[in-house]
């Protein structure tokens, strides 16, 4: 007996960027829950800011190394395999970070850096592999909006359940969040990825030829910086915040509330993606880190007006949403078709990169300073960036000419 199904159904369980755009959203979803209660549960064991820097920058540490090697671990196992054990490390985390236990701290960062380097270069192999070049410059922010409900509503609900349940429940919810995710993500039955499968026939890359054919391209150096930065400020953002609205004497729900705001700017990508696609991604890339950079320095000076800063910091998110309408699509429309695992797998370091070098920088200011000179250093560090972000062709991101700029497929 034929049976039509609902549109929406089969389009829920077709690859496309809509189905990638859900699957980032239920991750998003997962890691925003406790993204402003991580900071607090650890400074809480930890003692102060100086040492919660150190464990971000030690699990950093693990994520870079390990993301360097997975293009060898996915020409062994199946890549929705090494997705799958990326889902199963939001879980293992979740239950290791509600404890309050240093060892069991130290193993939960390692399990969930793991775990986000395994999806996130997965899913964005499977985006490369399903969706065109030319539809790259839609697909980015629709990725990105599709998670901005998550990242709106995660830290503050994070912040809700820490208070009125206990510190387990953010984390409890985290990890049903994920296994969501990961049953989503076994219903579109996205095999082994065409690259994967196209490449199986050589041998693993070796993780140090991958880095040096990657600095061997400037394009990707440049997308690879600018993505550096964007992700340091978002780390930033995410761990000093809420310490910030602690220290101030705001309260924790006042600092989830802010990530919340601040993540709530997203919601503003669809305008951002036509002014990219208009202007192109050159022009928004230097209003974005100007605009970054100017609000989170002048917090450094606001000493004893804590409302003021918050202030700042959310026209800061402001114009890091506006970047964030560009996306990745720097590295996308430059990485060659037969280069992709490999070029991936070493572009996704800049996300381990960003909560690596950031937070070890802070432990020494730290230890000499207080936490103004963290929103400083950031500042300075997007200002820095904009003549980088000068150099991007003037072309990128506007309709109809992705595939005249992109490396040639061979």
């Amino acid at each position: 007996m034929f049976v039509r199904h609902p549109v929406w159904l089969q389009n829920a369980t077709r690859p496309g960027s809509e189905t990638f755009a859900l699957v980032f959203a239920a991750e998003s979803l997962s890691r925003s829950i406790i993204s402003s209660v991580i900071p607090i549960q650890l400074l809480r064991v930890l003692g102060d800011s100086q040492q919660v820097s150190v464990l971000y920058f030690t699990a950093s540490c693990v994520g870079m190394i390990f993301a360097l090697f997975l293009p060898m671990i996915v020409g062994i196992i199946p890549r929705r395999w090494v997705y799958t054990f990326g889902a199963v490390g939001f879980i293992v985390a979740a239950f290791f970070l509600m404890t309050e236990d240093e060892t069991s701290l130290v193993i939960g960062m390692i399990a969930r850096v793991v775990g986000l380097v395994s999806t996130t270069i997965c899913m964005n192999l499977y985006i490369l592999d399903f969706i065109a070049r030319r539809d790259l410059s839609r697909s980015e922010p629709t990725r990105i909006f599709y998670s901005a409900l998550s990242w709106s509503i995660g830290p503050v609900c994070g912040a809700l359940l820490m208070q009125w349940w206990g510190m387990w429940a953010p984390f409890a919810v985290s990890a049903c969040c994920a296994a969501v995710m990961l049953g989503y993500f076994w219903c579109l039955r996205l095999g082994g990825g065409l690259v994967i499968t196209a490449g199986s026939r050589r041998p693993a890359p070796n993780p140090l030829s991958s880095i040096r054919q990657f600095i061997r391209q400037p394009r990707l150096n440049m997308a690879w910086i600018i993505a550096f930065c964007r992700a340091s400020w978002w780390s930033m953002f995410f761990i000093y915040t809420p310490i910030y609205a602690v220290e101030s004497g705001l309260g924790e729900i006042i600092g989830g509330l802010i990530v919340s705001a601040g993540n709530a700017c997203l919601f503003l990508l669809p305008i951002w993606a036509r002014i990219a696609r208009r202007i192109g991604a050159r022009k928004v890339l230097m209003i974005a880190f100007i605009v970054a950079g100017t609000g989170t320095s002048l917090v450094a000076f606001l000493n004893g007006y804590a409302y003021l800063g918050v202030g700042l910091l959310l026209i800061a998110a402001l114009g890091m949403s506006f970047q964030d309408a560009i996306g990745n699509l720097p590295f996308m429309v430059a990485v060659r078709p037969r280069e992709r695992s490999e070029m991936t797998s070493v572009f996704m370091t800049y996300r381990d990169a960003s909560e690596l070098v950031p937070p070890g920088i802070y432990a020494l200011l730290l230890r000499s300073f207080d936490l103004s000179a963290v929103f400083l250093a950031t500042g300075a560090l997007m200002f820095g960036i904009v003549g980088i972000a000068a150099r991007v062709h003037p072309r990128v991101g506007k309709d109809r000419v992705i595939d005249k700029i992109a490396a040639p497929a061979e």
